[in-house]
């Protein structure tokens, strides 16, 4: 009589099967466990669903009467004697094929496991393996987020698998992509932009080129506003520039009464309670009041970093604690938002700067150095003022209108920075920006 096999399954895919003749009639319990698995979208992840937590497709060869998963690397010759199971979900560990009772969670192969399994050859167009660069990304991906330590764990981890599993084969492959990435390899062996960039020592955040990537196509597909800088005296640039350098910093919870702030900027009277507040605000007038420097821009991307790093070394003088003119050392964010790693910064920067090209329009490339900048978030303190006058710099360098941010228009602001950071939201960011520019140009 057939095995009753209970089971809480999930609607997923129904397995592909592959038969054999040579099934011997008198083993019950494994044909039974078999026409099972024919008749049921069973949850056993093989090589390519061992890194999504479902299967994407089953294979079941039977091979002179055995059941072979290939996930296992070996053969399961029967099922074990004794009191038949109630079977819920088929399980895979790292070094067997285990049949739990309902209610049973789902375990996959170990990830130095998986790894080998998907370097082995794969026939058909939904082969059974992950496409190699995809076998790149997850080596890359590790080391970006837990370092070339965790890599170097998993390659011995996997080499010591693959002996016992005989897949000496397998890792020779995995160890030549393990050995590129950590730079001590051929990098020619590499498929991917983000590795081969590990390899050359330029890695880059690949989520947030994506997100500036997404950036850039909204602004290069919108139609955007064309407002003019007026022409302005001496006197009145400056007393712009102080506006803008006020609420830049007021943004940022640096806030003084106008009179006072005003006393600051041109008296230099430092107040003695808040002398290194005083000082930013001064440090971003001074960033300011130059015509010249104000309409600076980079042309190319070490030119980018050099003014990147001077512009900060302005700014932050007062702050010998911040590091004026240095990128963080230690990863920063702002509540959930967590920014570019440090050991990431140039590389996004420079992944970063070679999309900006494709802009043809001021006023996107303006958007867009402003969200670069801040979403890396590149400096220990002062990234958003530092990302405020890049924006101002291209337009300037443009001939459009500067952008004041005013306290009525801050909390929106800020949050279409964190729609577009945390939700791909362009649209918001445009049309906030959009508007401080109108409300500037309409106080000049």
């Amino acid at each position: 009589m057939p095995l009753q096999l209970s089971s809480e399954l999930l609607p997923w895919h129904q397995p592909a099967v592959t038969t054999n003749s040579r099934i011997k009639a008198g083993n019950t319990r494994q044909a039974d466990v078999l026409t099972w698995l024919i008749l049921q979208p069973v949850t056993i992840c093989n090589h390519l669903a061992s890194f999504f937590s479902q299967p994407v497709f089953q294979h079941f060869p039977i091979v002179s009467g055995r059941l072979k998963v290939w996930l296992l690397g070996k053969h399961l010759d029967n099922i074990h004697n004794g009191k038949p199971p109630r079977l819920g979900l088929f399980v895979v560990g790292a070094a067997d094929l285990v049949l739990l009772e309902d209610g049973g969670k789902l375990r996959l192969s170990s990830r130095a496991r998986a790894l080998l399994e998907n370097m082995q050859p794969s026939r058909g167009a939904k082969g059974k393996c992950l496409p190699r660069d995809k076998v790149e990304g997850i080596l890359e991906k590790i080391c970006r987020l837990h370092g070339e330590a965790e890599l170097n764990r998993l390659r011995d981890e996997a080499s010591a698998l693959a002996k016992a599993l005989g897949m000496a084969g397998e890792f020779t492959a995995l160890n030549g992509l393990f050995s590129a990435i950590l730079g001590t390899g051929d990098a020619k062996a590499l498929g991917t932009a983000v590795a081969r960039a590990r390899a050359a020592q330029t890695p880059y955040d690949p989520d947030r080129i994506e997100l500036f990537t997404k950036l850039a196509g909204a602004l290069n597909a919108e139609v955007l506003p064309r407002l003019a800088e007026p022409t302005m005296s001496t006197d009145v640039w400056r007393n712009r520039a102080f506006f803008e350098a006020y609420f830049s910093n007021y943004i940022e919870g640096t806030e003084f009464e106008v009179d006072e702030a005003r006393e600051i900027v041109f008296q230099q009277k430092i107040p003695e309670a808040r002398p290194k507040d005083a000082h930013d605000i001064v440090g971003t007038f001074q960033l300011i009041e130059d015509r010249v420097e104000a309409g600076l821009v980079a042309e190319t991307y070490d030119d980018f970093i050099a003014l990147l790093l001077h512009r900060h070394r302005v700014l932050m003088s007062a702050r010998p604690e911040e590091h004026p003119g240095l990128f963080k050392e230690k990863p920063n964010r702002a509540g959930s938002t967590h920014f570019v790693a440090p050991d990431l910064v140039r590389g996004t920067f420079k992944q970063g700067f070679d999309l900006a090209r494709s802009f043809t329009e001021g006023f996107a490339r303006a958007l867009y150095f402003m969200f670069l900048v801040a979403e890396i978030h590149p400096f220990e303190d002062g990234n958003g003022r530092i990302a405020r006058i890049f924006l101002n710099a291209e337009l300037t360098r443009a001939g459009l209108s500067r952008i004041i941010v005013p306290t009525v228009l801050r909390d929106d602001y800020i949050l279409a920075l964190k729609g577009l950071s945390n939700n791909s939201l362009t649209e918001p960011f445009i049309q906030v920006m959009a508007k401080a520019q109108a409300f500037t140009a309409s106080v000049n």
